[in-house]
């Protein structure tokens, strides 16, 4: 999932037609819905599953040592430029 794009589907709905229109959301709605009062957004409704996938890019957040070696393989990719795909299934074992 790429959370930019789930959001930018989101649409925008007041509390009134979110009443009038509650089953069929939770049946056929897919992207999320941004819930308004007056105008002004108040409440998001996502998905389970995609809820589940922003726990976990938020928990991958919080892996300092993940950010790290994130950190490090950006700076030697732009550096080298990367691996070539031949080496890397040879290093990886992946070629006889």
């Amino acid at each position: 999932m790429n959370l930019v794009t789930l959001l930018q589907n989101g649409e925008f709905m007041g509390v009134k037609d979110l009443k009038e229109s509650l089953c069929r959301i939770v049946r056929e709605e897919k992207n999320p819905i941004f819930i308004t009062e007056r105008g002004t957004p108040v409440k998001v409704m996502l998905s389970y599953q995609d809820l589940l996938e922003i726990i976990d890019l938020v928990e991958e957040l919080r892996d300092e040592k993940l950010i790290q070696e994130i950190t490090r393989a950006r700076k030697n990719y732009r550096k080298s430029g990367g691996i070539p795909l031949s080496r890397l299934g040879k290093k990886l074992g992946l070629e006889g």
